[in-house]
């Protein structure tokens, strides 16, 4: 099965409708919801990082009714950093002041687990090497 990271501005963007990423955030989350995109892996960070920003800007229902599509797509899965992750995760934070560590750890998730593709709109990843942004609902592994 093909995976892919996804970012927190792509979640976010998708689940509240007055983002300025809502129009190309929404066919992204709905792609891998049906399958039609790999799977988006969704750090336990950047779940963290999504709903607390939900939780400020909708209804309470709304964020539940979202976190309940992430936990029973079988588009997602939520994926916990492990140790390994964590310390890369600080090693590249130091490295690039222009990541957050959330950021970090992301970069950090996809060295360790040897993934190439992260669902972004965030163009700070433009320069992690080795790791691919995508804009759109493309599928990267689509020939």
């Amino acid at each position: 099965m093909q995976h892919s990271l996804v970012d927190t501005v792509v979640l976010y963007g998708a689940f509240d409708r007055g983002d300025q990423h809502h129009e190309h955030a929404l066919p992204i989350v709905r792609g891998m919801d049906s399958g039609d995109l790999p799977v988006g892996v969704v750090l336990d960070l950047v779940y963290a990082e999504t709903f607390n920003a939900v939780t400020h800007a909708m209804a309470h229902e709304d964020c539940v009714e979202a976190a309940e599509m992430l936990e029973h797509s079988r588009g997602f899965t939520v994926e916990r950093t492990n140790r390994d992750v964590w310390r890369r995760s600080h090693s590249v934070y130091r490295e690039n002041p222009h990541l957050s560590f959330v950021d970090s750890a992301i970069a950090a998730y996809a060295e360790v687990e040897n993934l190439d593709y992260l669902y972004s709109f965030d163009t700070g990843f433009d320069s992690v090497e080795g790791l691919q942004r995508l804009k759109t609902a493309e599928n990267p592994y689509a020939e």
